[in-house]
């Protein structure tokens, strides 16, 4: 009987043929080619709606965790924005070579926005982060800006598709 008849799921199943593979390649390596791996089904990330983003911004406690989201990128300096040419210079963008970026008139105006701010604060440095994390010589990590986003969504009540709404207990 396979193994997803009896409950197994997908990667528990694949560790444990690698690990009967590690032991067959010692004595017998023609059984090693015998145990066959399961594919593991991909799900698709939720994906909200322009709507519920707004209500998701909207909700967060203070500009610096409205424009951190927005831009989704924690590690820019100051500098990497460009606002004559309406550029972003994302330095180490994904699979690594740096990339341009057009912001929208709103983007860029959020951005000046908690320029301003920050450095009404005192939490900007010249030549420093956008968004500094605890201790101003380093960005915001993604654990803080992953913090911020969740707790906006329980605020504003948004959930993944595929789970239930986040309800309080109220007795």
């Amino acid at each position: 009987m396979p193994a997803r008849h009896r409950g197994a799921n997908p990667p528990a199943f694949n560790s444990a043929v690698v690990a009967r593979r590690v032991c067959f390649t010692l004595d017998r390596p023609e059984l090693s080619r015998t145990l066959v791996r399961l594919a593991c089904p991909r799900k698709l990330p939720t994906v909200l709606s322009a709507e519920e983003v707004a209500r998701l911004l909207a909700a967060t406690a203070c500009l610096n965790h409205r424009a951190a989201p927005t831009i989704a990128s924690q590690a820019l300096t100051v500098g990497d924005i460009d606002s004559q040419r309406m550029l972003i210079r994302l330095e180490r963008g994904k699979g690594g070579p740096s990339r341009q970026a057009v912001p929208s008139p709103d983007l860029l105006g959020l951005l000046r926005a908690w320029w301003q701010e920050g450095h009404r604060q005192g939490v900007m440095r010249p030549g420093g982060w956008l968004f500094p994390g605890q201790h101003p010589d380093n960005p915001i990590t993604t654990r803080q800006l992953h913090c911020v986003v969740q707790a906006a969504a329980r605020a504003t009540s948004i959930a993944g598709r595929d789970k239930p709404p986040i309800q309080e207990n109220i007795p």
